[in-house]
């Protein structure tokens, strides 16, 4: 069937996006303000009393799974999240393990996230609030504040950056099947346009 002309096709109408993470994607701007919160202020996950996370309530119903025991329940729970970012200090494929996933501390930081909804709706993003929000309190006695998230990373607003497509790609081939050399085979994908035939990416060779 012939397009016709001014067709507003969905890739220039909404752009491009590498999902960062391999949770749900209502986590994601959750997660990205919980990294960059302990970044500037290092918490030990030990000395955590309470997560607040601030999310719009679709995402918040999506997000149901409260206490997971898998990693497939985990990709569905924002108190994994939390949880994974302030134990392994990331939220990858390699914590989307089951054994991950039950051990001791995360199953005893999950209880501690608690969820508000904002009521708020972005006009502009249906199904999303306004900004999402994370606040740690520590034992000690401190209040922690994330920035309030409006844009993901890795959207087309904040494109990953090289090293940051990296990160993902290793944690990716780290957990999948054979051995493949991560390093040589992202920056010939990172060239492909310059490469003279498809066989010349490292692991087809032989092929």
């Amino acid at each position: 069937m012939p397009v016709e002309a001014g067709t507003n096709w969905k890739l220039t109408r909404d752009k491009l996006s590498v999902k960062k993470y391999p949770l749900c994607f209502c986590t994601h701007r959750a997660l990205d303000g919980l990294l960059d919160l302990i970044a500037a202020s290092p918490v030990a996950a030990e000395k955590v009393g309470r997560v607040t996370v601030s999310i719009s309530p679709n995402h918040a119903t999506i997000l149901r799974n409260h206490l997971p025991q898998t990693g497939l329940e985990a990709k569905f729970s924002m108190e994994f999240a939390m949880a994974s970012v302030l134990v392994a200090r990331r939220a990858g494929l390699a914590e989307l393990q089951d054994d991950f996933v039950r051990r001791p501390e995360i199953q005893a930081l999950m209880p501690r996230v608690v969820i508000e909804r904002d009521e708020r709706e972005d006009p502009a993003l249906p199904g999303k609030a306004i900004y999402d929000l994370v606040s740690v309190d520590t034992t000690d006695g401190r209040r922690l504040e994330s920035a309030r998230i409006k844009q993901v990373r890795g959207g087309p607003e904040q494109p990953l950056t090289r090293d940051e497509l990296w990160t993902k790609f290793e944690g990716c081939l780290q957990v999948g099947p054979g051995r493949v050399p991560a390093r040589n085979l992202f920056d010939a994908l990172m060239s492909l346009d310059q490469l003279p035939r498809v066989n010349r990416l490292p692991g087809l060779a032989a092929a």
